[in-house]
């Protein structure tokens, strides 16, 4: 089973919205924390336009404004992304660092 949140993180110069999809493997019952994974689903996509955008301004054509936006913000964008995996690998190694003591149980 998949479920995807959307989370929106403030910073400086506006807000940027993520989905974090979590999967969850139903067959662990006794420790259903330790089953969940979230991982940051940005869109590989972003990564090509912002390419894309680039050497077509090089070339001399004209671009969307929203594409050259998202150009112009590439390093916001690659940070963010970043700093959510590291954060959710952090949380992902505490979680599975926990021994049954630990965990809550539901």
């Amino acid at each position: 089973m998949t479920r995807v949140t959307t989370t929106t993180i403030f910073g400086i110069g506006g807000t940027q919205t993520f989905d974090i999809s979590v999967a969850n493997n139903d067959d662990d019952f006794l420790f259903p924390e330790k089953k969940i994974k979230y991982v940051v689903d940005f869109d590989p996509e972003i990564t090509e336009i912002v390419t894309e955008t680039k050497m077509m301004e090089n070339l001399g054509f004209s671009v969307p404004e929203i594409a050259r936006n998202v150009a112009l913000q590439e390093d916001k964008y690659i940070q963010y992304v970043d700093g959510l995996k590291r954060m959710l690998k952090r949380y992902h190694d505490v979680i599975h660092s926990l021994d049954q003591a630990e965990v809550p149980i539901y």
